[in-house]
């Protein structure tokens, strides 16, 4: 037998050694990525969560704070009284000095004037607060319609 060879050395083709660098690169990164949402702390991943929905919540006042009642022009003078209720839908959040938008309607349903009156109370989450005011409302006006459009965090 012959030391010297004709023959020349097998070389690895370029698929399998792209394999061997591949493949463990991939396997210590799904072993990084298991080690690391292992350790996550559950409380702290919740208490991000309920930060995060509360922030929400006090950005948006209108979208959680609703109001619904009932209206009627007062006997003496041009005003109507507003009974109704706000609704706090929020989690989380706790709102204080609603502010009220209440449009006057004519008898054709167009909208002849407006006024915002500030609720000077405490509207706790998932509760339902009553309220009750008089307002002054142009001579033609036959129907009122009320709205949220802010609220100040307590």
């Amino acid at each position: 037998m012959s030391y010297l060879s004709s023959e020349q050395p097998k070389r690895r083709s370029g698929f399998k050694t792209a394999l061997l660098i591949v493949v463990p690169i991939i396997v210590i990164g799904c072993l990084a990525y298991v080690i690391s949402s292992q350790n996550k702390n559950p409380e702290v991943e919740y208490y991000k969560n309920v930060i995060s929905a509360e922030n929400h919540e006090y950005a948006n006042p209108s979208e959680f704070l609703s109001a619904n009642g009932k209206y009627w022009r007062t006997v003496l003078g041009g005003k109507y009284r507003i009974q109704g209720k706000i609704n706090n839908t929020a989690t989380e959040a706790t709102y204080k000095d609603a502010v009220l938008d209440i449009s006057f309607y004519s008898r054709t349903n167009t909208r002849i004037g407006e006024t915002r009156v500030t609720l000077y109370d405490v509207f706790p989450p998932k509760q339902v607060k009553s309220f009750d005011i008089k307002v002054e409302a142009p001579k033609a006006a036959t129907k009122v319609g009320w709205q949220i459009v802010n609220a100040t965090r307590n």
